[in-house]
């Protein structure tokens, strides 16, 4: 990053060894931008094997060329380049052409409700062998199939089988280059995700962890719990409403609307620590071998008890009222950073009518026609990026506004450390601050020049602007106060900083939605 080019020096056409600590593009631009030749990576974030060698798409962002190699030849480089400047000879070659991937499905029609559709996904492209990311879960699928279809009595739902193709990559020119395959099925096929009564999900399935975490959209909490309680993976699963952006389960809940599950078997995950898979995570490592997949039973379970229950049921066992309960929280964060006035009290009296709608007395073929069409109105509306799960999509421009507001009144005052403070917390801020102007440049222009799934249905804030970066550098360096006051005047005149406030004095229904209303 930016800081470590200083005690590295000239580096101008040279290639740069760097371990692979953060998303790649970030590095691939600070590299260019300073001159280099070409980048090297080693490692990952949770450490590699030793003799593995780490893939991931990095397409869009190869301003020059880049290669990854294994923590053994990195060391071994290590070694001679304390020595002295080694010369290195890189041959590589790079086909390309405009390629063509396929989703594979399989279809059993439903006998009483064939319009109303039940869903088993999994992903069959793969990087190198791919075991566990993902054929085991291709596999699971394939069996889920196999035994629903083997059922005496058919299905009152019918069932979709899916293998997507272009999980790990397909876009061009994109910033989130991953879940294509799905994101071409749910904008090819209205027809069935405005019908589908359920997804379950299997990326990552039967890794021989003590621990595991079963994500779900919010609607479908109280039917989850119940899942996990009856097959009794209660006190070793733990439920995290809302889904994220990894898997295929994001683009057909986070952007189809559906309701969707998929748990995941790992030693840690997320804030807890690295997971057990992490070392085998997209290099050649992943493999079939004996005793891997001792979870794996528990996955078959709960998956077909899953689909199953959705396919019994009646009326949908999803309840509006957690999505409701989840709205009225984020807007106490609206409430207490008093930046929307009466319009928070307008959306919580909406809310809570949303929250203590009783339609179970209705009929139920019609109570399930309007719970689908109304979730999927929602479900969209709640999601943005994330790793742990269900965030609000306004809670991160909320965080920014704050942050801005904040940052902009410190310089007003004339309190340097206050107003870096502040600008710490601009959520582009956490990768933006190790970048120099000129990659940090070359990042937010390929952001705003993506069209991918996340543009299109504005699931992330853009990176705040070069005057914020450009003051946030000036501060960060200790002096030219007087130049970070002048960018200050700026910041509230910034695209940015309008941005954001047009964000937050419309109403919510004038906002780019990814459905009508």
């Amino acid at each position: 990053m930016a800081a470590d080019y200083s005690e590295l020096g000239d580096v101008a056409g040279r290639a740069v060894l760097v371990e692979w600590t953060s998303w790649p593009g970030f590095a691939i631009f600070e590299a260019a931008a300073r001159g280099a030749s070409a980048i090297i990576f080693y490692d990952y974030p949770g450490r590699s094997l030793d003799d593995a060698l780490k893939q991931n798409t990095v397409i869009y962002h190869d301003a020059i060329p880049s290669v990854g190699i294994s923590i053994a030849d990195a060391s071994g480089l290590k070694r001679r380049l304390g020595a002295g400047p080694v010369e290195l000879e890189l041959e590589n070659r790079v086909d390309s052409e405009l390629g063509e991937s396929e989703n594979v499905l399989g279809v059993l029609e439903g006998t009483d409700v064939a319009g109303e559709w039940v869903a088993a996904t999994a992903h069959h492209d793969r990087w190198f062998r791919g075991a566990q990311d993902d054929a085991v879960g291709v596999a699971v699928v394939l069996e889920l199939a196999r035994v629903i279809s083997a059922r005496p009595t058919p299905p009152r739902r019918s069932h979709l089988f899916v293998s997507f193709g272009s999980e790990e990559t397909g876009a061009a020119d994109a910033e989130f280059d991953w879940l294509r395959g799905s994101h071409a099925f749910v904008r090819a096929h209205p027809e069935i995700t405005s019908r589908l009564a359920y997804v379950f999900n299997v990326d990552g399935a039967g890794w021989p962890a003590e621990r595991g975490y079963f994500y779900g959209t919010l609607e479908a909490s109280a039917f989850h719990r119940k899942l996990l309680s009856d097959i009794g993976l209660s006190d070793r699963v733990t439920l995290r409403p809302g889904v994220t952006d990894w898997v295929d389960a994001w683009t057909l809940a986070a952007v189809g609307g559906a309701s969707a599950g998929y748990l995941l078997w790992f030693e840690a995950h997320g804030k807890d620590g690295p997971d057990a898979f992490s070392p085998y995570y997209h290099t050649q490592q992943d493999r079939i071998s004996a005793g891997t997949y001792g979870n794996l039973p528990h996955d078959l379970r709960l998956a077909a008890l899953t689909l199953l229950r959705v396919d019994a049921a009646e009326a949908l066992p999803f309840d509006l009222g957690e999505v409701a309960r989840f709205v009225l929280e984020a807007l106490e964060d609206v409430r207490r950073a008093d930046v929307l006035g009466e319009s928070v009290a307008e959306a919580e009296r909406w809310t809570r009518a949303l929250e203590t709608t009783e339609v179970a007395g209705a009929y139920w073929r019609t109570r399930n026609i309007r719970l689908m069409r109304a979730r999927r109105e929602l479900v969209p509306w709640l999601f943005s990026l994330s790793s742990e799960g269900a965030v609000m999509k306004t809670s991160p421009y909320l965080s920014d506004f704050l942050a801005l507001r904040r940052a902009r009144e410190s310089v007003e005052r004339g309190v340097p450390a206050t107003a870096l403070e502040a600008l710490r917390e601009v959520s582009t801020m956490s990768w933006g601050a190790r970048l120099s102007s000129a990659a940090y440049r070359a990042e937010r222009q390929m952001s705003f020049g993506a069209s991918d799934w996340s543009s299109e249905f504005d699931q992330s804030p853009e990176p705040a602007a070069y005057d914020v970066h450009a003051l946030y550098l000036s501060l960060d360096e200790g002096g030219a106060w007087m130049r970070a006051a002048s960018s200050a005047c700026g910041l509230s005149r910034s695209k940015r900083w309008r941005s954001v406030e047009r964000r937050f004095s419309s109403s919510p229904g004038s906002s780019r939605r990814p459905y009508p209303s």
